[in-house]
């Protein structure tokens, strides 16, 4: 596929006659952007007809489970569980919440790159969280938050005695990091 399509300024364009307007995407984040514009170009060049306002709706009902997912009210789940994922996420942070206190819920694998991850996310973090979870691969809490160099930090042993919610409402929740993890989390304490 060449590349014959743009996204600017929430308009697409395929082509030289193709245009979509006002796409608004709930996704938070940059990338989400492109993601759309690709998925919109895939359904073209499979020459799917699409409608104006059958893009507008579907752009805007998008979702994906565990990608700066909001779970509850200033509180997200966001898989970011490998270099690019997390750039993705820290990029958005900047972008969506730039003048927010961050405070990040974190399980990670032991064999990904928790080090790139702890300093990118260290960027914009307030304070950490740092919890054990059930997977074969999980990296034990205490390891992140002996190589974690930011001064907020704790651990926490049990899921179950996680809160989600902040004392300070306009403060963001992000847990993050591995699926296994997001899975766990979720099952034990969010309420559906």
């Amino acid at each position: 596929m060449k590349k014959n399509f743009s996204i600017h300024e929430n308009k697409y364009r395929y082509g030289k006659t193709t245009t979509f307007t006002d796409l608004y995407p709930q996704m938070l984040g940059k990338h989400q952007l492109s993601n759309m514009a690709l998925a919109i170009t895939a359904l073209i060049e499979s020459g799917v007809l699409l409608k104006e306002s059958a893009v507008q709706q579907a752009v805007k009902k998008a979702s994906l489970l565990g990608r700066m997912e909001r779970v509850e009210e200033n509180v997200y789940f966001d898989g970011a569980h490998n270099e690019a994922s997390i750039d993705a996420l820290v990029e958005t942070i900047k972008d969506v919440f730039p003048n927010k206190n961050i405070h990040f819920i974190v399980g990670i694998l032991k064999d990904k790159d928790y080090i790139y991850m702890l300093r990118k996310l260290e960027e914009v973090a307030t304070s950490f969280q740092f919890v054990n979870f059930h997977h074969e691969r999980a990296l034990s809490a205490s390891i992140l938050y002996k190589h974690s160099l930011h001064s907020e930090k704790c651990i926490t042993k049990d899921i179950s005695k996680i809160h989600l919610k902040n004392n300070d409402n306009s403060d963001i929740t992000i847990v993050t990091g591995s699926l296994y993890f997001l899975t766990e989390i979720r099952a034990k304490i969010v309420k559906w």
